[in-house]
């Protein structure tokens, strides 16, 4: 059949020979009233330049510069390209586009809006009548409750909770009608269970298998345990346990303690019954506990050592950075809280002023081509502070447009009030300050490390040895002294005092039971070079989490470990193996499993290595 002709929308764009993005059916598009600004803006542009200089070149008509404008940037570029799909060129006129004639507007809004109606009524239609769209065929295996069998309609049940669990399905839908007709419509007759069946028997039954499949994957492992506690959105105070079992995170618990007392007994009561189930249900050996800093956390965590002296207590690092950033904003306050001020009243505004937002939105599209929120951001969402400021200097060239051609506008965003007024006038003057965007990247850069680290920190996969390295990565960088000398000693000084709370031995430890690094990491006059004194650090950890003295074999086999000797060579242990497999499939390589890959005959001397391999804090 013949091909339709083209919509008329097609007559204001500019259409691209490539497709757009990952999109098999549009081509890109652009708009050639914004390229038709963009030509003005540059034409004017150098005839500014002519007129102050002699020495700059004649202006070009905008003829000239419209044939040779891919050379300013980003005018027909694949990053301001459009979806050349209708419904969006029609948008992009009426919504977005700041250049377009108003009677061209008027009629791509009546234009979106006709293509919009009729997709609506033809939706109704499908809807509406049930022989409009012929009920798919059923698989052999499909539930229906004509002729599926008991154990079919029980699986059909089954997958049905896993479905809604995993796309957040709230129970009632079961009991709208719609829901249900839609199933009989494309099902048959479906046998499907009621919201109290589904959230009651069926779960739970989903759940204890859960709790089978889990038994199985961690029975025998060496784990971390984990508490942490929120209010949820009901404002229960809720205590999560979890457990780590070779880089494998499990959730285990919840416990709304509302009515209970919030100290760190009622906690460590908790943790307790928690150990001892994962011992006697999971059939795990708990090495290490980690909990956030807090006043509660860290005293059940004193408590628990005192009970289970084998048990190795770690703060959660990641919330351990978020305190180091406090204290950079606390102790550095002369230098950046100035400008966090004001990046922080800036982004309320904008996001509190719908029109204003709006207009900033569509600059976004013209320069960046693509609209981003602006972040607010809050305590307990940690790095949220460096993404704020990151985010504003993202978008500056937004901003430096839309300030150049609708100051007036964002004027008229603040309404008539004279201090809303006066407000709009103090944002605009501190958004076109060209210093407060210098200050921005200038802050963005001291927070950008802290921010890595605590990202870092709060993986599921970080190790001991990985929080001592970045820890010493970041003493590194804030002993620049082209950084802030009050950032510098604030956070040389909190990482210090925080440092000095830990159980350094297990960190120095970890370190050097790693194959790839063992004692490179210390300098050439450290104790940690020494083999005396690495054998007395592992004669340690192993008395306590064994609780009995090691033989000699341990102590010969940490010699030869740390000389690279017999099995612990890298050759032997396959390092160069590890490493070549981990880089090709873009993934860590755990030490743990290079541990496991030694023989039978050296289990004793890998116990110590698995033990510590894996007692990293992660989520706070």
């Amino acid at each position: 059949p013949p091909m339709s002709p083209p919509h008329t929308v097609w007559k204001y764009f500019k259409k691209g020979r490539n497709n757009y993005k990952e999109n098999a059916t549009h081509k890109e598009a652009w708009c050639n009233f914004c390229i038709d600004a963009d030509v003005s803006l540059i034409h004017t542009g150098e005839l500014d330049a002519e007129q102050q200089s002699e020495d700059a070149r004649r202006a070009r008509d905008e003829e000239t510069i419209r044939e040779c404008i891919p050379e300013f940037g980003a005018v027909y570029t694949s990053l301001t390209a459009l979806c050349g799909k209708v419904d969006s060129l029609l948008a992009h006129l009426s919504k977005r586009c700041l250049h377009v004639p108003s009677e061209k507007k008027d009629w791509a809004k009546r234009a979106l809006h006709e293509r919009r109606q009729e997709d609506l009524r033809r939706r109704a239609r499908d809807l509406t009548d049930p022989l409009s769209t012929p009920p798919a065929e059923c698989d052999s295996r499909s539930v229906n409750a004509a002729s599926g069998s008991d154990q079919h309609r029980h699986k059909f049940a089954a997958d049905l909770c896993k479905l809604f669990i995993v796309a957040n399905i709230a129970w009632y839908a079961l009991e709208i009608p719609f829901f249900r007709y839609f199933f009989t419509k494309y099902m048959g007759q479906a046998n499907l269970p009621g919201r109290k069946e589904l959230s009651g028997h069926i779960l739970d039954e989903e759940a204890d298998k859960v709790t089978k499949h889990m038994q199985s994957d961690v029975k025998g492992r060496y784990v971390t345990g984990q508490c942490d506690g929120w209010k949820n959105i009901s404002k229960d105070h809720i205590i999560a346990t979890i457990i780590n079992a070779e880089y494998m995170t499990y959730l285990i618990n919840t416990f709304c303690i509302t009515k209970e007392r919030k100290n760190a007994e009622n906690l460590l009561e908790i943790v307790l019954d928690q150990i001892r189930y994962y011992t006697d249900v999971l059939k795990v050996t708990v090495v290490a506990w980690c909990s956030d800093a807090s006043g509660d956390g860290s005293k059940m965590r004193r408590l628990l050592v005192r009970q289970m002296p084998w048990i190795f207590v770690v703060d959660c690092w990641a919330h351990q950075i978020n305190l180091v950033t406090g204290d950079v904003f606390k102790h550095a306050a002369n230098v950046f809280e100035g400008v966090l001020d004001i990046a922080l009243e800036v982004i309320k505004w904008f996001n509190n002023h719908t029109r204003a937002l709006g207009m900033l939105k569509d600059s976004m599209v013209q320069k960046l081509g693509k609209a981003i929120c602006l972040i607010l951001p809050v305590i307990t969402r940690w790095t949220s502070h460096y993404l704020a400021v990151q985010r504003l200097i993202d978008v500056e060239l937004a901003f430096r447009h839309l300030l150049v051609d609708h100051e007036e506008d964002l004027l008229l965003c603040a309404g008539d009030k004279e201090e809303a007024k006066q407000k709009a006038l103090d944002i605009i003057g501190k958004v076109k300050n060209y210093a407060f965007f210098t200050k921005l990247k200038r802050l963005s850069d001291h927070l950008r490390p802290l921010a890595i680290a605590t990202n870092l920190f709060q993986s599921d996969d970080v190790r001991l040895d990985i929080v001592l390295i970045m820890l010493a990565k970041l003493y590194h960088i804030f002993s620049d002294p082209h950084l802030e000398l009050s950032v510098r000693r604030a956070v040389l000084s909190s990482l210090e005092k925080r440092w000095k709370k830990q159980d350094q031995a297990v960190f120095i430890l970890a370190i050097i039971l790693n194959p790839y690094i063992r004692i490179s990491a210390f300098s050439c006059n450290s104790p940690f070079r020494q083999a005396d004194e690495i054998t007395n650090l592992a004669v340690e950890a192993f008395r306590r989490f064994y609780r009995c003295e090691p033989n000699n074999e341990f102590r010969c086999t940490i010699v030869q470990y740390l000389h690279k000797l017999g099995p612990y060579s890298d050759e032997q242990m396959g390092l160069r193996r590890f490493k070549e497999e981990a880089e090709s499939k873009v993934r860590h390589h755990h030490c743990i499993f290079i541990c496991s890959s030694l023989s039978l005959n050296l289990a004793l001397a890998c116990k110590p290595r698995r033990t510590l391999a894996r007692q990293g804090s992660n989520s706070g």
